[in-house]
């Protein structure tokens, strides 16, 4: 997952949410209405540190983190399956 700097939109939204936005969105407001927020990869630590500033806060669609869909072995895994084949033969 890549880390991203993201601004905090003092000004509420229609829906009265203030939204985060990376750095690299379109939709970025004008920096009068950013609250700096930092570097963040999760989308939980992110909403975490806005939530310092307001309560009712979200992330733009555009602008969420990417999650990875890989899935990661661990060799003890391994172990217990090929263990469990030796006692089925």
């Amino acid at each position: 997952m890549e880390e991203r700097f993201y601004y905090l939109n003092r000004e509420p939204s229609a829906e009265n949410e203030h939204i985060i936005h990376a750095y690299e969105c379109q939709d970025l407001p004008k920096p009068i209405f950013q609250i700096k927020l930092g570097f963040f990869k999760s989308e939980r630590k992110i909403i975490k540190e806005a939530n310092r500033y307001f309560k009712n806060v979200r992330i733009c669609k555009c602008c969420k983190p990417k999650q990875t869909t890989e899935k990661i072995r661990f060799p003890y895994y391994q172990v217990i399956k090929e263990h469990a084949k030796r006692k089925l033969k």
